[in-house]
């Protein structure tokens, strides 16, 4: 994906060192389980086929590989449910709608908005 969408690598090597950074030692929601489930969105994608059988655009595949590796970017280590029922900040913020999943891809975002960690910065609006 580097050369198809002319990534570039410092920018890509930024971004990958600070989400692996903005994954807490949580005892399931770290890094490790971030590497693991962008490791196996990756291999369905490839060796299992989804790409050829739902015939997705290598922009799906990139976008499914950054969401693997972002999904649980920033996760404090307690569920939405614990989140409304205390009335946290973030159950407030996002008005007790996917809490966590909103504050994971809104973090992500907000990280982006510097350009050293913009992996996304070669895309057009096409």
């Amino acid at each position: 994906f580097f050369k198809r969408f002319n990534i570039d690598v410092e920018i890509a090597i930024n971004f990958f060192s600070q989400v692996e950074a903005g994954y807490h030692p949580n005892p399931y929601h770290n890094s490790m389980h971030g590497a693991d489930v962008l490791h196996i969105v990756h291999f369905i994608l490839g060796p299992g086929g989804l790409k050829e059988t739902a015939q997705l655009s290598d922009e799906d595949c990139l976008a499914s590989l950054i969401a693997g590796m972002i999904h649980d970017y920033d996760h404090p280590g307690l569920n939405n449910n614990f989140h409304i029922k205390v009335q946290s900040y973030l159950a407030t913020l996002y008005n007790d709608r996917s809490i966590l999943e909103n504050h994971h891809c809104a973090e992500v975002f907000d990280l982006m908005k510097n350009p050293k960690f913009n992996i996304l910065h070669c895309l057009t609006d096409d």
